[in-house]
Parts: structure tokens; C-alpha cells; sequence
């Protein structure tokens, strides 16, 4: 086996860099995060409300999916332009 600095040190890098590999895969393996159940209210909405409790106190009657018609399209369009 070769023994000078240099090699060691390339030696040391390539099993270093093993190493990094090794943890990677297994984050990579972890699959999904678990979701489900009730959660909290998130605090940036809990915040506004508190500073513009007008904009939180509406509560329409009809809370169905819009249905998506070619007016509301372009009108969506119009917005995110």
C-alpha cells in the first residue's frame, strides 16, 4: 500500500466521503413524515386575526368548491399574472 501524505490524505477524504454518503441514504429512506389528525392553529393566522379581526370574522353560507367556469378561469388568471 502506498504511504505517503498524499495517499493518506486521499485515503482519509474517500472514506470521509463514504461516511457523508452513508448518512444521506438513510434520510433518504425515511420515508414520509406521518400527517393526520386535528393540528393547532398556525400562529401567523392567530396573530392576524388578533390585529384585523374583521378580515376573520366572515363566514359565508355557501362554502362548497367553486365550480370552475371559464370566467372564473381568467379571472384566476388575472390575478397570479
Amino acid at each position: 500500500m502506498i504511504s505517503s501524505p498524499m495517499a493518506r490524505r486521499l485515503r482519509a477524504c474517500a472514506l470521509l466521503g463514504l461516511a457523508f454518503a452513508a448518512g444521506w441514504s438513510t434520510a433518504a429512506s425515511a420515508g414520509p413524515m406521518a400527517t393526520g389528525g386535528p393540528t393547532s392553529q398556525p400562529i401567523g393566522h392567530y396573530d392576524f386575526c388578533k390585529t384585523s379581526p374583521a378580515e376573520c370574522s366572515i363566514h359565508p353560507g355557501n362554502l362548497a368548491p367553486a365550480t370552475m367556469s371559464g370566467a372564473l378561469w381568467r379571472k384566476m388568471l388575472s390575478v397570479n399574472a
